[in-house]
């Protein structure tokens, strides 16, 4: 099979198991959030049930004995998962601490408590919605395409696939599908590097849960109430900050992105690895 035929085909599975993940939880959530008495309660149902993804996709390949596909080993488990929840806070807020110095951005501290009574239950949240897309696409597209030797492709595809997959979330414009493409490529470098899942999916967790239960900030163009941090976007600077997508939908953030991603490949070049040398021939 032709490299462009495996993408094509690659990336219609992925799809495939987006929409199947959507139409169940789509029924399932009608009658669950039924039961929401708030916003926050209704964001929270909604993002368990991204783990719609995570079960059937799991259940699929491990019925066939291909959970391999996915880099979910228990080696390091542990510190691979820390070292992604810092790597991804960190980058975030220093996003954050710019749009603030550059006044992007104005900063209020809520009194309502709602930050704190959700802080826990969100992290939960966030962390099942960022794995299942980090299954989906650092999971399977970028580990399919590497097994058949190529890596590049399966960076870019992924990438790709996971901008589309916020294409129709309010506010969004074209710094946030470039940043969106980049952030892409950044958790594969990351993934393809460690071998590991759990970096990138912690990378993942951590910047959402940032964005919004801390900072208060727009996640992918979804408001976020119930936060530590209330961070308001000023007028006239959404190609600054982002405007109603968040401040990933911004210059700040594109650039801080592709510094990190820059740096990265640096570090790299200069301390070659197995697992990344076809990259860089």
């Amino acid at each position: 099979m032709t490299l462009s035929k495996s993408i094509i085909k690659v990336s219609a599975i992925a799809i495939f198991w987006t929409l199947l993940a959507q139409l169940l939880s789509g029924v399932i959530g009608d009658w669950f959030k039924r039961a929401a008495f708030n916003a926050e309660a209704e964001l929270f149902i909604e993002l368990i049930l991204t783990g719609i993804l995570i079960i059937i996709v799991l259940a699929y390949y491990g019925h066939k004995r291909q959970l391999q596909l996915f880099a979910l080993s228990k080696n390091k488990l542990g510190s691979l998962y820390l070292k992604g929840l810092v790597f991804g806070l960190g980058t975030f807020a220093l996003i954050w601490v710019i749009a603030v110095a550059l006044r992007a951005v104005k900063v209020q501290v809520p009194t309502n408590g709602q930050g704190l009574i959700w802080f826990v239950p969100m992290l939960l949240g966030f962390g099942i919605q960022g794995f299942s897309e980090e299954l989906l696409t650092r999971g399977y597209v970028l580990s399919k395409l590497t097994a058949i030797g190529a890596p590049l492709a399966g960076i870019w595809t992924n990438a790709v696939i996971f901008a589309l997959l916020h294409a129709m979330n309010p506010g969004i414009n074209l710094f946030a599908v470039i940043e969106l493409v980049m952030t892409g490529v950044l958790l594969s470098l990351l993934r393809l590097r460690f071998d590991s899942l759990w970096l990138s999916a912690a990378f993942h967790t951590a910047w959402n849960f940032a964005e919004g239960p801390i900072f208060g900030v727009y996640v992918s163009g979804n408001h976020f109430s119930a936060a530590l941090l209330q961070t308001k976007t000023n007028p006239g600077l959404d190609w600054l900050n982002g405007g109603l997508f968040g401040l990933e939908g911004g210059l700040i953030a594109l650039a801080v992105i592709t510094a990190v991603t820059i740096i990265l490949i640096s570090w790299y070049r200069r301390h070659p690895d197995p697992r990344t040398a076809q990259l860089f021939h």
